[in-house]
């Protein structure tokens, strides 16, 4: 289940509300007047809700910018199933199955679990809708040999006769069982420098992961060397450890328990990821069930959602993941490492089996349609000047201060803040102050230009303890609090 409106239209007022909940078809949510709440059915229920005072750093916030653009950092949810209970007053859990999966995730873990090498993924196999975006990925490359990893069955001639009208070289590997040890196959991925993959057939791409076979040592080693991977349409899903199958090809796929796990090629091994979102009202529930229960088989970290007009990059560099070129949509990024508890469905609907419905306690929902980029090692977003189609720049729209990273810290940790477009004078200061409101630290003082900034601030001659740093703008001014542990 994946509740949009729900999202948007909690925000929209000015006063807040204390939850919002999504209930799936068959399922209800039974509510007691101690405001214990069990959930029953089939589907999952999903509750949003505040988990500290808004007036501070609250990861529930909803953030304006102008027109029309908005970010949800992280909206905390008790995603639940059959026979979960949670109390509307004290935000607690009133009833854990026997069923349920303690779950944890270490901020080791994720570091551990980066993407390997820089790579695109296009939301479907239009060549017009990914275009501009292979065309920004060649800039970022400057490859000059290509190869196009693809199956029988596949029409590539939009594509082909793209990179001869414009003079790239490049070779096409008609993927096979018996391609994986053609040597041939082998010293033309050896020599390339750009994969592009391209195709439907997911579990034949992802025996390239097995260092076995010719074409697969070699292919690893190419992802060792760091080289740039263009996956389009549905082929993207194998870039993580895990993927979820069975999405397409039956509507009733996840209502009846048929979906399923299987290896993906672990470029990126924390990433559970689903294109094509709303493409399809017959197969919704599939591709929105596919991240949250793929997330919960396979005890993966982040989860992502895209629409028919995104195409993503991932940059091993900035450690960030963004959508290339416009979009009217947001970015939908699905937090798992908050979660505590996973669980999954046992009801099962007539003449099938449980439902494929997880439950993810805690987990945090985060998306944004503006400028900003998501950070793969803090799980948030970033307003960092992001890499976007050359006819797309765009300066910062808001007065923005990130939280600093990272946090607590000893003795150094970094400020990210950005000045927008629309002001006449950009005098900026950052300062540090100490819990009795004394100044420790100036910054930043002085004019600053539209853009995007980042500080570094070193603690050495200060004791423990909590402090705070305000970033001032005109008559505006952002607070946030770092703790520095010696």
């Amino acid at each position: 289940m994946f509740n949009y409106n729900i999202f948007f239209n909690y925000t929209t007022y000015n006063e807040w509300l204390n939850y919002a909940i999504g209930i799936d078809d068959k399922t209800a949510l039974c509510i007691e007047p101690n405001g214990n709440a069990t959930v029953h059915g089939t589907g999952t229920v999903e509750i949003f809700y505040h988990d500290q005072p808004v007036d501070s750093y609250d990861p529930f916030e909803f953030e304006w910018g102008y027109p029309n653009y908005y970010t949800m950092p992280g909206m905390k949810t008790a995603k639940l199933t059959n026979g979960w209970g949670f109390n509307l007053i004290s935000q607690e859990l009133s009833n854990i199955p026997d069923s349920a999966i303690p779950f944890n995730v270490s901020y080791q873990t994720v570091l551990e679990n980066l993407p390997k090498t820089n790579f695109v993924l296009t939301a479907n196999d239009k060549f017009n809708s990914f275009k501009s975006s292979l065309d920004t990925a060649f800039t970022l490359t400057n490859c000059s040999s290509i190869v196009i990893i693809t199956h029988n069955g596949v029409n590539n001639s939009d594509l082909t006769n793209y990179l001869s009208s414009v003079n790239i070289n490049y070779s096409e590997i008609i993927l096979t069982t018996e391609a994986l040890n053609n040597s041939e196959y082998s010293a033309i991925l050896n020599n390339s420098d750009f994969i592009i993959f391209s195709g439907n057939d997911l579990e034949l791409f992802s025996s390239l992961k097995d260092n076995s076979t010719q074409l697969g040592n070699v292919f690893n080693n190419k992802i060792n060397e760091k080289t740039f991977i263009f996956f389009i349409g549905n082929s993207g899903k194998i870039a993580g450890k895990n993927y979820v199958d069975n999405t397409d090809n039956n509507s009733l796929a996840a209502y009846r328990g048929l979906l399923q796990l299987k290896d993906g090629l672990g470029i990126y091994n924390n990433m559970i990821f689903q294109p094509g979102l709303f493409d399809d009202d017959d197969l919704s529930e599939n591709r929105t069930t596919a991240v949250t229960w793929g997330l919960m088989r396979s005890r993966g970290v982040l989860g992502i959602y895209s629409y028919s007009d995104q195409n993503l990059y991932f940059d091993i560099n900035k450690m960030t993941v963004e959508i290339l070129g416009k979009s009217n949509n947001p970015l939908i990024i699905i937090d798992n490492s908050t979660s505590t508890y996973l669980d999954s469905s046992n009801v099962a609907a007539s003449g099938s089996y449980p439902r494929n419905s997880a439950a993810l306690v805690g987990v945090t929902y985060a998306m944004s349609n503006d400028i900003k980029y998501f950070k793969l090692d803090r799980h948030r977003f970033s307003t960092l000047t992001s890499v976007e189609d050359k006819s797309d720049q765009k300066i910062p729209n808001q007065f923005y201060l990130e939280n600093n990273y990272p946090n607590p810290f000893n003795p150094a940790t970094t400020i990210e803040f950005s000045v927008p477009a629309s002001s006449e004078n950009n005098l900026v200061s950052l300062k540090i102050y100490d819990v009795l409101g004394n100044e420790v630290a100036n910054l930043v003082n002085e004019q600053k230009s539209p853009g995007n900034y980042k500080v570094n601030f070193n603690a050495k001659n200060l004791s423990s303890g909590i402090y705070f740093y305000i970033l001032r703008f005109n008559n505006s001014s952002i607070t946030k609090k770092m703790v520095l542990l010696k």
